[in-house]
C-alpha cells in the first residue's frame, strides 16, 4: 500500500496527513481502517503511529473517537487536546478535523455538526469525520422530528449521506 502522494503522506482517499514518515503514515492508517471496521488493535495501531512520529496528531483524534466510542470520556477528551497541541504547521484541513473531534468528544453536538457539516462540504472523504453519524449526521436540533435528507458530494464508489436540516 502506497501513502506517499505528490506532497507526502496521504490518508486512503487522498487526504494530507501531517507526517513525513510513511511507517507513521502506514500505522495511523492501519489504525483507522480498525476503529472504522470497530475490530481489535486500533488502540495499537495508533500508539504505534504516534511512538514512531511523535508530532503526528490525528492519530490522538482517531483515539479521542475510540474512547469516546469506548465510554472512556476523560480519556476521550485528553487524547483530543493532545491532537490540538500539536495542531499548528498542519493543514486546514487537518486543524478542522482535530477541532471536530474535540467539540465531538467534548459534548457540544452542535457545534460539532456545525463544524462538520461545514467541513465535509469542502472535505466530503474526510472518512473519520464523516464516520462520526452522531455528531455529523443528524443536527442535534432536529432529533426525534422528521428531516429532509440531502447527499453529501462523494466519490462515486461510497453510498453515503447525510441528514441535513
Amino acid at each position: 500500500m502506497s501513502v506517499t502522494g505528490p506532497n507526502g503522506a496521504q490518508d486512503r482517499y487522498g487526504l494530507a496527513l501531517g507526517t513525513q514518515s510513511p511507517a507513521a503514515a502506514e500505522s495511523y492508517l492501519e489504525g483507522v481502517d480498525r476503529l472504522l471496521s470497530l475490530n481489535a488493535g486500533t488502540e495499537e495501531s495508533l500508539y504505534r503511529a504516534i511512538e514512531i512520529d511523535e508530532g503526528l496528531a490525528l492519530p490522538h483524534a482517531a483515539l479521542a473517537i475510540l474512547y469516546r466510542l469506548l465510554g472512556e470520556g476523560v480519556q476521550a477528551r485528553d487524547a483530543a487536546r493532545r491532537g490540538l497541541a500539536l495542531a499548528a504547521g498542519l493543514s486546514r484541513r487537518e486543524r478542522q478535523h482535530l477541532s471536530i473531534v474535540d467539540e465531538y468528544v467534548g459534548g457540544d453536538a452542535a457545534r460539532a455538526y456545525t463544524l462538520a457539516s461545514e467541513h465535509l462540504k469542502e472535505f466530503p472523504r474526510d472518512a473519520l469525520i464523516l464516520s462520526q453519524g452522531n455528531c455529523t449526521s443528524t443536527p442535534p436540533e432536529s432529533r426525534g422530528r422528521s428531516v429532509s435528507r440531502g447527499s453529501v458530494n462523494l466519490p462515486a464508489q461510497w453510498n453515503a449521506t447525510i441528514w441535513v436540516a
